[in-house]
């Protein structure tokens, strides 16, 4: 951009400008010069011709000589006057017309949806070209920043205005595609902080080059809608706002976005229900989808998919896994343009058995009074004919060995069955226990005490328990009213196993306490 700025003039002048005159002393060598030229005369004699010869050997040489001396001779009194006569320099502005200097900030977009192949190349590596030739054709005293809109720092990747655009251009050849979503306003905040820098240069300018694809430049919330219209309003108002949209308007993507297993616990030799789900965006397929399934690196299934109209299709698969330890299990679907969501991983890890530590709170001489009573029968239901030789091995402790046990990460799941209080170092281990993936299932009862369980383990909702226990409603030993569940809302994962499920007993049974 051209614009109109103060530039430099020089002028000269001498303070005494009468002693000028005595520049015509600089004529005094030329004088003596002339008057003491020497003047011959001709004579023919024998040698002459030897002389001449001589003569134009040497002729040259001494003119030259004879120059160079009148020409220092002149100069010393020139230069003696010039001194005398004190010159001066001095410089003032005008007005021209002059090429400005800019402060360039360019906005990279390195979200995983840049990596769309299009043609030869994919929409990040032609983003990168179109930022190398903003770089080339900056001018000289440009300072550049270099930013990318991820959704991780750093987010700044030329974070102090550079005027080498070499090594800006490095930095475009090094930037990488992230597997994240962009994170628009967090990197226009940064931008908007960027503009502060190099105060000394007025004119900006910010380029933003993406596909502006609706998962990274669109928000969940109205407030945050607000605040990206407020951020691109700053920029335009602060800087020449530049938008290059890389993204192709008839690209359709088929992504796998989930893959779960069905089953909480995944036991060898038991089938494994794995569920896998694809999304389409944008132009949708026409053909059927086939999804590959693979466990260790090794494929074991495929299913094909018929698109639907919201665009969501499902794949299930059923396996059995023969041996334990830690699976990786793969879903994946090829030729679609954007690799980077075609496949999904899940880490399973597979148990040759479920080991279950059920705590008892309340010890009986009759065995169907003890707190554990019920779900021993539950976990491992053996009889006098017949040993129980499923996949749960079940130990029960009293409360008072919990802290003897010196590892309890070889258990799946410990049952807490009506314990009364529980001690900081109790409360440590169960946190410990729990922060290592393990599972703990409180079952409440008679002595329950809540002040300790709400000091020790709620600790106003910075501890292991859920939720605060109450007040006790209801009376067991004189029962006045009971409390049933409600078979029509059961969403709750405590009770989701009785859904279409019905005669199981859970509408019929009742709890007084």
């Amino acid at each position: 951009m051209d614009r109109f700025v103060t530039q430099p003039i020089i002028a000269f002048g001498f303070g005494s400008i009468w002693l000028l005159w005595g520049l015509a002393l600089g004529a005094i060598p030329i004088v003596i010069h002339l008057l003491h030229k020497r003047r011959f005369r001709e004579s023919q004699w024998a040698a002459m011709r030897f002389l001449l010869e001589a003569a134009r050997k040497n002729s040259r040489r001494i003119r030259l000589e004879q120059l160079l001396l009148l020409i220092v001779r002149t100069l010393i009194f020139v230069l003696l006057v010039a001194a005398l006569s004190q010159p001066y320099v001095e410089t003032f502005g005008i007005t021209s017309s002059a090429k400005v200097t800019t402060h360039r900030i360019i906005v990279i977009d390195a979200s995983y949806s840049m990596a769309y192949q299009s043609a030869d190349d994919s929409l990040f590596e032609r983003t990168k070209e179109i930022a190398k030739n903003i770089v080339a054709g900056a001018g000289q005293g440009d300072a550049l920043n270099l930013v990318r809109i991820c959704n991780s720092e750093p987010r700044a990747i030329v974070r102090e205005p550079s005027f080498h655009k070499r090594e800006i251009a490095a930095e475009i050849d090094r930037l990488i595609l992230t597997d994240e979503r962009g994170d628009a306003v967090t990197t226009l905040q940064k931008v908007v902080e960027l503009l502060k820098e190099a105060p000394s240069i007025e004119q900006k300018q910010v380029t933003i080059i993406s596909d502006f694809q609706r998962a990274s430049w669109s928000t969940d919330s109205a407030g945050g809608a607000a605040q990206m219209q407020q951020l691109l309003r700053t920029l335009s108002g602060s800087a020449e706002l530049v938008l290059v949209d890389v993204g192709k308007a008839e690209a359709g993507n088929t992504a796998v976005t989930s893959l779960t297993a069905e089953e909480p616990f995944v036991v060898v030799g038991r089938p494994v229900h794995l569920q896998v789900t694809l999304r389409q965006f944008g132009r949708p397929a026409l053909a059927e989808q086939l999804v590959k399934l693979y466990v260790d690196e090794r494929l074991v299934a495929t299913r094909s998919v018929t698109p639907s109209a919201d665009g969501e299709m499902h794949a299930t698969f059923v396996y059995t896994f023969s041996t334990s330890g830690e699976h990786q299990v793969e879903a994946r679907i090829e030729g679609d343009s954007l690799a980077t969501d075609n496949r999904r991983w899940l880490a399973l890890p597979v148990k040759e058995d479920l080991k279950v530590l059920l705590v008892n709170g309340r010890r009986s001489g009759r065995p169907a009074d003890n707190a554990t009573f019920y779900l021993e029968k539950t976990f491992s239901p053996s009889t006098s004919r017949r040993k129980w030789t499923g996949i749960t091995r079940v130990t029960t402790i009293d409360d008072g060995e919990l802290t003897t046990r010196e590892d309890l990460s070889r258990y799946d799941c410990i049952f807490l069955c009506n314990i009364a209080t529980f001690e900081p170092r109790e409360a440590g281990i169960l946190r410990a226990y729990l922060e290592g993936g393990g599972g703990v299932v409180f079952c409440l009862g008679d002595q329950v005490r809540q002040e300790s369980y709400n000091s020790q383990l709620f600790r106003d909702g910075e501890g292991i328990l859920p939720a605060k226990l109450g007040d006790r409603v209801g009376n067991a030993i004189e029962p006045e009213n009971a409390f049933g569940f409600d078979v029509a809302e059961l969403d709750h994962p405590i009770v989701r196993a009785f859904v279409c499920n019905p005669g199981t007993g859970l509408e019929s049974a009742l709890i007084f306490e």
